[in-house]
């Protein structure tokens, strides 16, 4: 569960507090509940940075903890968010926290029963890489469950819609998917695609999923029959 913060201490470090700090790693060592308090303040300052300067900062004070910690901390963070904005704000943090980042993740997406947890973090796995985050971005294809954190009418996106968009990202410079790799990205799965088509594109990409997944098959036998084996000569005689 998210700590709650002792009021006031919202916005507390600024940038060049942080720069500060960063250059000092024997700063971020304490015992656990001071290093998990200081992790959740500067990701406060990180949703709540104006500028590339403060986030760059809060990220140099957040490499001095153990990555690990860090991207759980960051996960109830995108739990915790109140929309889709919000959520993926800290994509690129999860990028910077890479691998941990990514893989505490991956790691957590399975173990989240709640539909619109779930979609939050699919979503924040856009700039992850690598068969571990195609795998986990596949098996989401099955879950139909609304997500409308990040709805904006009617016909929110669902989990598996949240997926396939992902896997769409990673997957459209690759001419094996038939994904459009143009800046127009047709083929997207958006709130107007009616749920039909979504279902089909979505049913088309798992296809191509297995397919890619499937081991090569193993050459035939050759027909080709093999050549006799010519009898052997006759011993020489005895005189």
């Amino acid at each position: 569960m998210r700590a709650k913060l002792p009021s006031g201490w919202r916005r507390a470090l600024p940038a060049a507090l942080l720069a500060v700090v960063a250059a000092h790693p024997a700063w971020a060592q304490g015992n656990a509940a001071d290093r998990e308090q200081e992790i959740e303040m500067t990701l406060d300052h990180y949703t709540d940075a104006h500028t590339q300067d403060q986030r760059t900062a809060a990220v140099d004070y957040l490499k001095q903890f153990d990555h690990k910690l860090v991207a759980n901390a960051v996960i109830d963070h995108i739990i915790a968010s109140r929309d889709g904005v919000e959520a993926t704000a800290f994509d690129k943090l999860i990028e910077d926290l890479n691998p941990d980042g990514g893989a505490a993740v991956i790691d957590r997406i399975p173990k989240t029963g709640d539909a619109v947890a779930k979609g939050k973090l699919v979503v924040a796995l856009r700039h992850c890489e690598g068969d571990d985050c195609i795998r986990i971005l596949t098996a989401c294809l099955d879950d139909k469950r609304p997500v409308p954190f990040a709805a904006h009418g009617p016909n929110p996106r669902r989990v598996c819609d949240l997926a396939y968009d992902e896997l769409f990202l990673k997957l459209r410079s690759n001419a094996y998917y038939e994904l459009d790799p143009t800046p127009r990205m047709k083929g997207v799965i958006t709130e107007r695609t009616p749920t039909e088509d979504r279902d089909v594109l979505i049913e088309r990409l798992k296809a191509k999923l297995a397919t890619a997944a499937s081991p090569a098959p193993s050459p035939a036998p050759s027909a080709t029959p093999e050549a006799p084996v010519p009898p052997a000569p006759p011993a020489p005689s005895q005189q």
